[in-house]
C-alpha cells in the first residue's frame, strides 16, 4: 500500500500514527458514490510487520452509515 510506505517514510524512530481503513476483500462502492479499497487484517499486519510498525492497539468498528460495513482501526508505532 503505497500511502503506508508514504507514511512509513516521513515517521521518526518511536513516531505513532493512526489508521482506519474498510474490512473485506477487493473494493467497494457505496451509495453515494465513493469508491473504498477494503483490506484484510493478516495482511495489514504482516505490512506493518515488514514496515517495522507496531500495533499498539486495534478495534473494529460498525459503520454509522451502514452497518454491514465494519471498519478496522490501528494504532501503530515505527520501532527501527
Amino acid at each position: 500500500m503505497p500511502v503506508i510506505q508514504r507514511i512509513h517514510r516521513v515517521l521518526v524512530n518511536n513516531g505513532f500514527f493512526y489508521i482506519f481503513l474498510k474490512t473485506g476483500e477487493g473494493e467497494k462502492t457505496d451509495d453515494t458514490g465513493r469508491t473504498f479499497y477494503l483490506w484484510q487484517d493478516a495482511w495489514l499486519r504482516a505490512l506493518f510487520d515488514r514496515l517495522g510498525l507496531i500495533v499498539l492497539h486495534s478495534l473494529n468498528s460498525e459503520s454509522v452509515l451502514n452497518s454491514r460495513d465494519v471498519w478496522q482501526g490501528y494504532v501503530l508505532r515505527l520501532i527501527e
